[in-house]
């Protein structure tokens, strides 16, 4: 059974779960997946996993106990989520963070929370992988 991560930005009114390739029962147990007007949609298992050269997926979600909305990374696999996959799925996170909360990080001169929105996803994503290597000793 895979661990599904919690992080709260604390500033942020938003939430960020991530998960090292659960199946599609243990995360729409906890959590809702929204499209691109908010609404619920439906997940199948192969829309969690991708085309099958992904090394980890962002989607938009919300958890079906609290409401809370944020963002789920799934690492499918881990060993391949090296920093650069890493970034990337943390751009597309703080993507839909500044997207909800409304501010525009599109300039060098007013990226700075933007930029620590990137830097916090990464540590969130480090840490899951630590767990998970402590876990295969």
């Amino acid at each position: 059974m895979a661990k599904i991560y919690r992080f709260d930005p604390k500033i942020y009114p938003l939430q960020l779960w991530i998960a090292i390739n659960p199946s599609i029962k243990e995360v729409t147990r906890l959590l809702y997946f929204l499209n691109n007007n908010n609404e619920v949609v439906n997940i199948r298992e192969e829309d969690l996993v991708g085309c099958g050269d992904n090394d980890a997926r962002t989607f938009v979600v919300s958890s079906r106990l609290m409401g809370e909305r944020g963002c789920f990374i799934n690492m499918l696999r881990i060993k391949s989520c090296d920093a650069s996959v890493m970034a990337h799925e943390a751009c597309h996170v703080a993507d839909y963070f500044a997207q909800y909360l409304g501010f525009e990080p599109k300039t060098f001169e007013n990226g700075e929370p933007y930029a620590y929105l990137v830097g916090w996803v990464v540590r969130c994503e480090e840490y899951v992988k630590k767990q998970s290597k402590m876990k295969r000793k």
